[in-house]
């Protein structure tokens, strides 16, 4: 009877034990917890539930939340954390946690300048205590955290200087051990950030040297996300493009620069933009495969690099460029210092931190062993615009190649080869060896063919007061460079050259240019010069204006050779004529060339029964829309100010007044900022006037423009001329191209048999 009355005791007793674990320790835990919170830590604290299990040592905490110095705002919170201990290890001293689960946890990190939303916590615990202590007199601690995961976890970070907000999702990290006796640690880790990308890999480090390794898979990371840093610098629209890279990384936190580096970077559908969304610079593909990169060891080896479809707009204006233009206003004594890490990091910009990150490395690593299996850059594109002249000078260089292949510092020379179209026309093609030792040496050789000189219009106009009406250039050149010292020469052939009428230009040298191409064609209208020119680069006596005076006196010496032979004419049908019909900006009727080559056209057609011929339209609709925008732009602003009776119908005294009225005029040019709502816009006075007129009411305008030439040519062939509509035709391109800039609009003769 006594043994089940004690039996019966210790059982109530058991349960008693169990009730008081399970139901009455938690609640009072929680309590506890929640009460001393401000205390502890200075914040709020919110918690759902305690669980203690006392068979196999494990605790769980859920819906914990702690709060931001206004007890509003979450700081750090959890959905669950789960803790299973070793109690029997534990309690003979050897501290043992088989699993730690944080399930969805969130931390929100909030930075202005140097302070953090943490700051009020890292002052709370920061210790002032400087005794010191003898950890060789202690027994060490023994502990294994073994199993620890991270799972469906949020960190948010906000820069609010720059008006930053990076947040990322899903993160999951796993570590198998981590314990007092190995110093080795390893993680598997995964994430996802808000703004697309995600990340996937492994991070091992040795907690004694510092020394770490690390695997990871970073996949199309949205660049968007360092945008609000951009734009600390720059006053741009957007910064886009897909970053993605897969490397090994070695390091050591002690030596930040004994880093070294194997893997493939890549970054797709790069774009930045001005305010306007207007390209500054895109580029298909940037993507580097490394084969070795050594910081410490200065070993730099890369398989290869390779950027697809780059582009680039440079425009120049004449208070500077479109580039200084989006440059933010810098003060250094203000802002961050470049030569300090430290300030870089407090200051927030990653941007800044990776500038002053590089400078600290090459100020102590020079680059001197490298090598690279090959570099290229394929599809290229850059637009050139200068606004700086009397009217707009546009320039573009298409299907940029550049190729070099086995660099090496330990090379004899690095050789880049390069070849471009030039406006549509143009062919570009050229090789450059450089001397890799010191960058020196270098032998340049590179030739242009088929590029019209018309192209250069606004520039002649500006300095010689001359159009180039034809004219073909064929150039080439070759150039040395040794110890500093440049020998080249250069060869310059332009054929079919013709100069337009003098035009009334206030910025033009007084040269007699029309003259002097007169002179220098050749009996096939042709222009060949030899420019030879040498000299030291290091001397402060080698000027440019000795180069053009060489180049005058081959131009004289030519001239003078034969002027006889060079201005002789050559009689009957001009095969010139042929070649097609030109059009001014807004010309509607024939002029008096035109009807002679529309003639000579007839003619030509008259000597081969069986041939027909087809006027195939390539129409410059940039330019002429442009400048019709301007005109319609002009007679509103005259048509405001009473200078001309109507802004509709054009007489020759507002013809007049639209002509003298110059685009650049202070008064014009605030009148169309004004009506189309451009002011401090980067447009150029072409675009503000096309918003200014309307798209539907420009359109309507270059219709009828469009209209008119081709009644003009069929009246003029069909009826005055009698000429057989069946031998006649006026068609439009079988194949649409690009027309260049600075291009009239033109009808070209194709002569043809029908099968």
């Amino acid at each position: 009877m006594k043994i089940k009355r004690w039996l019966k005791l210790f059982l109530i007793g058991f349960v008693l034990f169990l009730a008081i674990s399970f139901f009455v320790v938690p609640p009072m835990l929680k309590k506890y917890l929640l009460s001393h919170s401000k205390e502890w830590v200075g914040r709020s604290m919110a918690l759902e539930g305690v669980k203690f299990n006392v068979f196999n040592g494990s605790i769980t905490l859920t819906g914990l939340k702690l709060y931001e110095k206004d007890d509003t705002s979450v700081f750090v919170s959890f959905e669950s954390l789960y803790i299973n201990s070793a109690l029997i290890k534990c309690a003979s001293g050897n501290y043992e946690l088989t699993e730690i689960l944080l399930d969805k946890p969130f931390i929100s990190i909030i930075q202005q300048g140097d302070s953090f939303n943490y700051t009020d916590l890292e002052k709370r615990f920061s210790t002032t205590d400087t005794t010191a202590v003898d950890a060789s007199a202690e027994e060490p601690v023994k502990y294994w955290l073994r199993n620890m995961s991270i799972l469906e976890g949020v960190f948010s970070y906000r820069n609010l200087d720059v008006n930053s907000d990076i947040r990322m999702e899903n993160i999951h990290v796993k570590s198998p051990l981590f314990a007092w006796d190995d110093p080795q640690l390893h993680y598997d880790f995964g994430l996802q950030l808000n703004h697309g990308g995600k990340a996937a890999g492994s991070f091992d480090m040795n907690i004694e040297s510092l020394a770490y390794k690390t695997n990871y898979k970073l996949d199309s990371l949205n660049m968007d996300i360092l945008l609000p840093y951009v734009k600390d610098y720059m006053k741009v629209g957007s910064f886009k493009g897909l970053l993605t890279s897969h490397q090994t990384i070695y390091g050591n936190f002690n030596k930040p620069e004994a880093i070294a580096t194997t893997g493939e970077i890549r970054l797709n559908d790069f774009a930045l933009t001005d305010t306007e969304q207007g390209d500054l610079v895109t580029a298909g593909e940037l993507k580097t495969v490394i084969d070795t990169m050594n910081v410490e060891a200065e070993i730099y080896d890369l398989k290869y690099m390779s950027l697809t479809k780059p582009y680039l707009k440079f425009e120049l204006f004449a208070e500077g460029n479109n580039f200084t233009k989006v440059l933010n206003a810098y003060d250094s004594e203000e802002g961050m210092s470049s030569d300090s890490l430290s300030t870089a990091v407090a200051y927030g910009n990653i941007f800044a931190l990776m500038a002053s990150y590089i400078q600290e490395l090459s100020e102590t690593y020079a680059i001197s062993n490298y090598k690279a299996d090959s570099i290229v850059l394929r599809q290229g594109k850059f637009i050139f615009n200068d606004y700086t002249l009397h009217s707009k000078f546009n320039y573009v260089l298409e299907d940029l190649v550049v190729k070099a292949e086995s660099m090496s510092s330990a090379s004899e020379n690095i050789v880049f080869k390069a070849a471009s179209i030039l406006n549509t026309s143009g062919h570009m093609q050229g090789e450059i060896a450089v001397n890799p030792n010191g960058f020196r040496d270098m032998d340049i050789r590179y030739s242009i063919n088929e590029l019209k000189v018309s192209d250069f219009n606004p520039y002649s106009n500006y300095y010689v007061a001359h159009p180039f009406t034809k004219g073909t250039i064929f150039y080439t050149s070759t150039s040395s460079v040794k110890n500093r010292y440049l020998k080249s020469s250069h060869k310059l052939e332009v054929r079919d050259i013709e100069v337009g009428k003098k035009e009334k230009n206030a910025t033009a040298y007084n040269l007699p240019i029309r003259f002097a191409v007169a002179l220098l064609r050749d009996k096939n209208g042709d222009v060949n010069l030899e420019l030879p020119i040498e000299g030291n680069l290091d001397n402060p006596k080698y000027k440019i204006g000795k180069v053009i005076w060489q180049v005058l006196k081959n131009l004289i010496s030519k001239a003078a050779a034969a002027p006889g032979k060079l201005l002789a004419k050559k009689s009957g049908v001009d095969e010139k004529l042929v070649e097609g019909i030109d059009w001014q900006p807004f010309q509607t009727e024939l002029n008096e060339n035109q009807k002679k080559s529309l003639d000579a056209m007839v003619s030509s057609l008259g000597a081969t029964p069986e041939m027909k011929l087809e006027l195939v339209k390539a129409y410059n609709f940039h330019k002429e829309l442009d400048e019709l925008a301007l005109r319609e732009s002009k007679k509103k602003f005259l048509f405001f100010h009473r200078r001309i009776v109507s802004e509709e119908d054009e007489t020759a005294e507002s013809g007049k007044a639209l002509d003298e009225l110059h685009p650049q005029d202070s008064l014009f040019m605030a009148y169309v900022e004004e009506h189309s709502q451009t002011q401090n816009s980067l447009l150029s006075i072409f675009d503000k006037s096309k918003r200014l007129v309307g798209d539907e009411r420009l359109q309507n305008k270059m219709n009828h423009i469009l209209e008119r030439r081709l009644e003009a040519v069929q009246n003029y062939l069909f009826k005055e001329k009698q000429t057989d509509p069946n031998r006649f035709r006026i068609v439009q391109p079988t194949e649409s191209k690009d027309v260049a800039y600075e291009s009239l609009s033109r009808m070209t003769s194709n002569f043809y048999l029908e099968d």
